[in-house]
């Protein structure tokens, strides 16, 4: 398997093989990126070139669980409509816990 990638990444690998995963209970072939302790690798895409904005989640203040679903719908809809204006890069992260 790892020779059908040599010569065409610009980062190497190694194939540790077959490894036990916890709560997973078939072995899974694994894949491992060599990065140099002193090089800084990025993986992470280009900044855009035009203007950002962050959506951050509501926080439910009401103490009702129930409300969870609409904070996060608000949440949601905002990040859609924001999303709609071309000029402007939306950055949307939240997590789910409910």
């Amino acid at each position: 398997m790892i020779t059908q990638t040599r010569g065409k990444l610009a980062f190497p690998i190694a194939d540790p093989g077959q490894q036990s995963l916890k709560n997973i209970t078939q072995l899974v072939h694994v894949f491992r990126v060599l990065v140099h302790p002193n090089t800084t690798a990025q993986f992470s895409p280009p900044l855009p070139d035009k203007p950002s904005i962050a959506v951050l989640p509501f926080q439910n203040t009401s103490g009702d669980p129930v409300q969870d679903y609409f904070s996060i719908g608000m949440v949601e809809e905002v990040i859609t409509a924001l999303g709609r204006i071309r000029w402007l890069f939306v950055i949307a992260k939240f997590d789910l816990h409910l």
